[in-house]
């Protein structure tokens, strides 16, 4: 795989080229495939796949944290690093609350979790 000339710019010891390897896996009937520089020693393809699918599930999550709680706007008020780990978790917090009442309140009218979409309306 070719290194970017901006990357190259940055450091001019990097070389042209990168060994990479492609991992394809499946998720659902749908072929995945990925690329790592990651040696096959320390990282077989099994281990990669489901790193990937599990990074991939938070990716998500934060998207869909953002959008639809966040209204896609940057709402970290602290200054202190101490104090935007607690604002990010009380987020994370409040997310996961809300989406386990959609969940109970999908289940309860026989409908799948993953078709239930949250409007949340808060203060600006």
């Amino acid at each position: 795989m070719k290194v970017s000339l901006q990357a190259r710019k940055k450091d001019s010891n990097l070389p042209k080229y990168w060994d990479v390897r492609a991992i394809t896996y499946d998720v659902q009937g749908k072929a995945k495939t990925v690329l790592t520089s990651l040696p096959i020693s320390d990282y077989p393809a099994d281990k990669i796949a489901l790193l990937y699918h599990q990074r991939w599930e938070i990716e998500l999550g934060v998207r869909d944290i953002k959008s639809s709680m966040l209204n896609n706007a940057i709402t970290l008020r602290s200054k202190k690093v101490d104090l935007i780990y607690q604002e990010m978790w009380e987020m994370l917090l409040a997310y996961n609350i809300v989406r386990r009442e959609a969940s109970h309140a999908a289940a309860s009218h026989d409908q799948r979790a993953s078709d239930v979409r949250l409007l949340l309306l808060l203060p600006t």
